[in-house]
């Protein structure tokens, strides 16, 4: 198996196969080989699969024992698995023939892994030791080798916790067993791994034979314990004292010294010549990238090792990847960068000080340095969920003087340098800040002042804008990380914070200048001004600066205040101190905050205001105590900054704080109230800024605050006009809203009077403002004010709201407007009493007898509305209603019939046509919603029949909306009906009061022949042509009964009606077969026919519901894939119905009556080419100008261009034999 002439290994795997599947029982090797065999199926068969031409096969056989063995409870014979298994996966390695093939690589490392995972310990360890030796000189199989490595380390299952490190005398087995297998170097590479393997083989048999009795009886105590089978690649082998023992001194004598040789080998790059190297460079990059993850898995060993030995040998691992990551290459800094933080992972946090240590001596040079200072913050990243308190606390110091150099020494100037940005990715951005705020969220108590210090002495020594600048963002980060840090409690943060707001830390404090001694003070008497006439040389811009710019160590200690205040605001904003306990810590923060407010940094006092915006809603005593002066000093800001203008910037942000706080302090704090001057100053402020659209919201919420305290000036009223006017005006919507809801607050809130009149009179006649987003929000407001009134003042006011918003239902353009009308008034009456609404539905009544048919459709859509708020409790108005509803239908408002009181303006015909359709189109809905709630409608016979009569007459109506009201109306109408009475009366000819019972015979067919002129083929409406085909459903119920063979001028029945609806497929299949609304109404009807009808009645009209299904089920077009699914659902149903039998012979009939027209239909065409060839090229000519304009409309419909249709030529079908 091992021979490089593939026929002879192909035999010999092929032999070995065949023996496992044939003769297992005979050698336990071929018993544990057996299992990877498939005498069933030979096409999962490992043997075979080795053996096949195509080599993905082979990495398939390969990945299938990996499953098979990952699966295994008992482990095989380690002789199966060396000598047999092992050689089959390790001859894919470092084989020039295979070197390309990517798969089978692949999965020959993953089997040698899965092999380790079962193996002894002496078995495991030749192999390892055995690829560690080829990994030294093999250097055009590196790749490969290293994962090979890395695999068989993450095979290491041996648990060493009984051994002991200290034991200074090695197994002289060790030492025989150690030049056998690493230091033999055949030259011929074949050979060197026979040699090996056999080597290995044999030693494993005389050293284990020994020693596997103790390990038996190891692993048999620990099998004894355990109660569950274990999957052997899950198990972990626990050594016995003397074998573990042997082990750590084996890995730490041997195969750690290699592992660290092998990571720092000097790679090809740096073995070659000087000159030859700059042409390299790409083999460095693949070659460092292969060992950096070798680190990973000897930090995996190291922890399966005492602790004494990883602590003592990882420091050479952190050492090698920092200079992997002093590499100029970024693919190579960013793989070691990943593998370290995996590393770290893997350690904890606790190593973070020897990795600071070994990390920041060695990259302390050119852009080493920004390459440490991203790396750290990397690491810190990764391991954010791992810390405990004190693991930061060890690492500060060293981390901080790497972030304060990164922000403030040479490094952050040369983030500017473009050249250097490009050539090193870590230097592009920085991330100090992150690590500052890290650095804050886990540190202990103790190292508050630590953490602080470094930026404090930047800021003493430094008055440059950009260091001040970083140094303050800096403080802003930390104050985050410390409102997150769980490990300090709150109460010492705020401590802390207050006194770093207050400057009350003695280390924090600003340093305090030495007074001149008295010798000083005669020395600087003595100067004498400069008299020359000459000025001096000037200077630079710093030396300028040096001699005439004055400065002073507490120039920048407002940002440590600023600090306190921060982290104060960020715990009061994410609602860390509600509390009461917390209520004594926050209480001398007061002072403070008065002290900042007089303080000329403009940040300062903006932070202040939020600090306040959240204080004030404490119940504080030094609050209740300083809130006059904090009022007075809010106001004072608000005077000097809030000028009219101001869009951004720092005093526009101080400005709206100042707002907010005077918001809360307005609103919240109950023990003070301003005065009437202030007040008056605010509503000021307010009015101004709500036209300003930076600062409406700010000035809305001061409003708020102000009317939720009921404070009165008499400014308020005209602020609230304009409020109101806003509210329609306004192009913006949430300034609409706004301002809605401030006004809807003053209205509800504040004792009106008289005015209320005036408001609301306001907001009604704004329902007919020009554009239509203030009509909305008119209507909006109305429908509010309906919604909070009280009953008593509702009603008063119900009339007047009755006439103007039915004015509105009527006249408004909009549909949406119409809508929220309706809405309005169906919340008003739903609001009233039925009392209150009497006198409102005897308007409604007036409106309905009046002679203008607008007022008519208002009329009916009111009573709508009535209807659908009472419910069934309508019905005692029905007596009223009834009658002027069938007034309606034969009013006659000809000029001259009756008197006019008053001269109406003249109507265009094209406008009374209009209202006309919108007159029957409201009569309508009013019926069918008399219908659905109230159920002694339908039970007045008389009104019923004659209401019906004229509904089936409007189905001729010209109006799509008009023609649905009535066909749902007759729904509604046939459904009351009793159909076995009907049936009766159809059926022996005779007649009885109601509708269709008068003359059942021509008022079912007049019924029916109308109902099937609404399935007409130009573009009828679907909700139109559902609701058709239910009545028809219901024609179809009633001519059940009615005799086949009866006389058809005197009897109607099924069959004629069938026919009909057949007609209207094969119309729309000739005139517009694009369009499939029609055939899908008349399948849906045939379904409802196969549900209602009983079996007797469908078997004699079958042929004729079949027939149109069939032609849709032959069609193979995708776009009438829709319609042929419904057509087999269809079809479905009636095979149910009438039974297998029945339904496939009327089906094989059609479909051969269909395919020999067809074919008729096609002879016809060809022999009219000899027959009459004229008419011939007339037609071919006609066919080509239709493909000519379906092309056009194509290319019209990509363009987004109208589509235009030619008119089709109606084609009478009704005694077309050839249509089926």
């Amino acid at each position: 198996m091992k021979s490089s002439n593939a026929d002879v290994r192909n035999d010999c795997i092929s032999l070995l196969g065949h023996l496992a599947r044939e003769c297992p029982d005979s050698h336990f090797i071929l018993r544990d080989l057996n299992k990877y065999t498939n005498k069933v199926d030979m096409e999962v068969d490992l043997f075979e699969n080795l053996v096949h031409l195509q080599i993905h096969r082979h990495a398939r056989a390969l990945l299938k024992f990996c499953q098979i063995t990952r699966e295994m409870v008992t482990a095989p014979n380690p002789r199966t698995l060396t000598q047999f298994l092992l050689p089959l996966a390790s001859f894919y390695l470092c084989n020039n023939k295979y070197a390309s093939k990517n798969s089978v690589v692949d999965a020959a490392i993953e089997t040698i892994g899965v092999v380790c995972k079962v193996l002894p310990w002496h078995q495991y360890e030749a192999i390892l030791r055995y690829y560690l030796g080829r990994l030294r000189y093999k250097f055009e199989y590196q790749k490969q080798l290293v994962r090979l490595t890395v695999a068989i380390l993450d095979a290491f299952h041996f648990d060493l916790s009984k051994g002991h490190p200290d034991i200074q005398q090695p197994d002289v087995r060790l030492e025989v067993e150690k030049p056998d297998v690493v230091t033999r170097k055949p030259e011929d590479e074949g050979e060197r791994e026979s040699v090996t393997e056999n080597d290995s083989a044999d030693e494993d048999e005389l050293v284990v034979e020994n020693a596997f009795d103790v390990e038996e009886e190891e692993e048999e105590e620990e099998a004894a314990q355990t109660t569950e089978p274990v999957k052997i690649c899950e198990k972990v082998t626990v050594l016995c004292k003397s074998t573990a023992t042997r082990v750590i001194t084996t890995i730490q004598s041997v195969l750690l010294p290699q592992l660290h040789k092998s990571l720092a080998e000097l790679t090809h790059h740096d073995s070659s010549h000087k000159l030859n190297r700059k042409k390299t460079g790409f083999e460095r990059e693949e070659e460092d990238l292969l060992r950096v993850p070798i680190s990973l898995a000897v930090v995996k060993l190291l922890q399966r090792l005492p602790v004494q030995i990883l602590e003592a040998n990882i420091s050479g691992v952190f050492l090698k990847l920092c200079t992997f990551l002093k590499s100029q290459l970024d693919s190579v800094r960013r793989t070691a960068r990943e593998t370290l933080q995996k590393i770290m992972l893997t350690l904890g946090p606790k190593y973070l000080s020897l990795l600071l240590a070994e990390m920041t001596p060695l990259l302390s040079r050119g852009f080493q340095v920004h390459v440490l200072v991203y790396t750290v913050h990397a690491v810190l990243r990764y391991l954010k969920d791992m810390y405990q308190p004190g693991d930061i606390d060890k690492i500060l110091l060293p981390v901080l003087n790497l972030c304060t150099a990164d922000l403030f020494g040479a490094l952050s100037d040369e983030k500017q340098i473009k050249k250097i940005t490009v050539k090193v990715s870590e230097a592009k951005s920085t991330k100090s800040y992150d690590t500052l705020q890290i650095l804050a969220q886990f540190i202990t108590q103790s190292c508050l002042l630590d953490l602080v210090l470094p930026i404090k002495q930047v800021l003493e020594t430094s008055h440059s804008f950009k260091t001040v600048h970083k140094a303050q963002e800096a403080l802003r980060y930390t104050a985050l990380g410390l409102v997150d840090n769980s490990f300090i409690p709150t109460e010492s943060l705020l401590k802390f914070a207050y006194g770093t707001a207050s400057e009350s830390i003695p280390q924090l404090a600003s340093p305090k200048k030495k007074p001149l001694s008295e010798r000083e003070q005669e020395k600087l008497q003595r100067q004498k001004e400069d008299c020359f006439i000459i000025p001096k040389v000037p200077g630079n811009r710093s030396a300028y600066r040096e001699l005439n710019v004055k400065t002073s160590g507490h120039t920048n200690a407002h940002l440590l205040v600023e600090f306190g205040l921060r982290l104060c605001f960020v715990m009061l904003k994410r609602e860390k101190l509600k509390d009461e306990s917390y209520l004594p810590f926050i209480d001398p923060f007061v002072m403070v905050f008065k002290r900042c407010l007089q303080s000329k940094h403009i940040r300062l006092t903006t932070l202040t205001l939020q600090c306040l915006t959240w204080t004030m809603k404490y119940d504080l005593p030094s609050m209740r105590l300083h809130i006059k002066s904090i009022t007075k000093e809010i106001f004072s800001l608000l005077h000097k900054y809030a000028s009219s203008g101001l869009s951004k910037g720092d005093n526009f942000d101080l400005v709206m704080a100042a707002f907010r706080a005077m918001a809360v302090l307005v609103r919240d704090v109950k023990h003070h109230t301003i005065d009437t001057n202030q007040l008056k100053a605010l509503l000021l402020y307010a009015e101004q800024d709500m036209h300003d659209h930076d600062r409406q919201a700010t000035a809305f919420n001061l409003l708020k605050a102000i009317i939720a305290r009921k404070l009165i000036v008499p400014e308020i009223n005209e602020v609230m006009e304009k409020v109101a006017e806003l509210s329609i005006t306004s192009e913006l919507n949430y300034v609409r809203d706004q301002s809605r809801m401030v006004f809807h607050q003053f209205l509800m809130d504040y004792p009106l009077g008289n005015t209320l009149e005036k408001h609301l009179g306001f907001c009604i006649s704004q329902m007919g403002y020009e554009l239509q987003y203030g009509r909305e929000s008119a209507i909006q407001m109305v429908q509010t004010l309906i919604n909070s009134f009280p009953l008593a003042v509702l009603k008063t006011h119900s009339g007047t709201l009755l006439v103007t918003l039915g004015a509105r239902l009527v006249n408004d353009e909009a549909p949406e407007c119409r809508r929220m009308v309706a809405d309005a008034l169906t919340s008003m009456l739903q609001k009233l009493p039925k009392a209150d609404r009497d006198p409102l539905f005897e308007v409604t009544t007036m409106w309905l007898k009046d002679k203008n048919i607008s007022h008519r459709r208002l009329a009916a859509q009111m009573c709508g509305i009535f209807v659908n708020v009472e419910k069934s409790d309508f019905e005692t108005r029905l007596p009223i209603l009834t009658p002027l509803i069938l007034k309606q239908f034969g009013f006659d408002n000809s000029p001259g019939q009756f008197v006019k009181l008053k001269k109406e303006p003249e109507i265009e015909n094209t406008d009374l046509e209009r209202v006309k359709d919108h007159h029957l189109f409201q009569i309508l809905q009013l019926l069918l919603k008399l219908c659905a709630h109230c159920p002694s409608f339908l039970k007045q016979n008389d009104t019923v029949e004659s209401l019906a009569t004229q509904a089936q007459t409007l189905l001729a109506y010209p109006h799509d909306w008009v023609r649905l009201g009535a066909a749902q109306f007759l729904g509604f109408v046939l459904s009351a009906l009793d159909v076995e009475r009907l049936r009766k009366l159809l059926v022996s000819n005779e007649s009885d009061c109601g509708y269709l019972y008068s003359d059942p015979t021509n008022a079912v067919k007049s019924l029916a022949l109308d109902l099937c002129d609404q399935l007409q083929v130009d573009g009828i409406k679907t909700d139109l042509a559902e609701q058709v085909v239910k009545n028809l459903v219901f024609v179809a119920r009633v001519l059940e009964r009615v005799p086949l063979n009866s006389s058809e001028d005197k009897k109607i029945n099924l069959l004629w009606l069938t026919k009909r609806m057949r007609k209207i497929v094969n119309t729309e299949v000739v005139s517009n077969p694009s369009s499939a609304v029609l055939r899908t109404e008349v399948f849906k009807w045939v379904a409802g026919v196969g549900l209602a009808l009983d079996t007797d009645a469908i078997l004699p009209v079958l042929h004729h519901l079949l027939a149109p299904l069939v032609r849709e089920m032959i069609t193979t077009e995708e776009k009438n894939a829709p319609l042929r699914q419904l057509s087999k659902e269809v079809a479905g149903l009636l095979k149910k119905k009438v039974g297998m039998e029945r339904y496939t012979e009327t089906l094989s009939r059609l479909q051969q009556t269909l395919s020999v027209r067809r074919a008729e239909r096609k002879r016809t065409r060809t022999q009219l080419a000899v027959t009459d060839p004229e008419m011939y090229a007339k037609k071919k000519i006609k066919r080509h100008e239709r493909k000519k304009e379906a092309k056009k409309r194509r290319i019209a419909e990509l363009k987004g261009g109208k589509r235009s249709f030619k008119k089709r030529k109606t084609v009478d079908l009704e005694d077309n034999p050839e249509m089926m």
